[in-house]
């Protein structure tokens, strides 16, 4: 766990990495840190972000996917 949301930002920023290296690489998604592993691990560090900060950003995300 994190003791602060500056520790959370970081390891949100280590999975976007992550996920991005996935990507680049072409991985199944499915493979063993795949896309599709990796996309969930950076959701979930940025819903930690969030939650630590003091934000729950669940209505504004529906309310984007919606007006798009």
């Amino acid at each position: 766990d994190w003791s602060s949301v500056l520790q959370a930002l970081d390891k949100l920023e280590e999975e976007v990495r992550e996920l991005r290296a996935a990507l680049e690489a072409g991985q199944a998604p499915d493979a063993p840190h795949g896309v599709r592993e990796e996309l969930g691990d950076t959701l979930f560090m940025a819903a930690k972000v969030a939650q630590m900060s003091g934000r729950s950003e669940e209505r504004r995300v529906g309310k984007e996917c919606r007006s798009r």
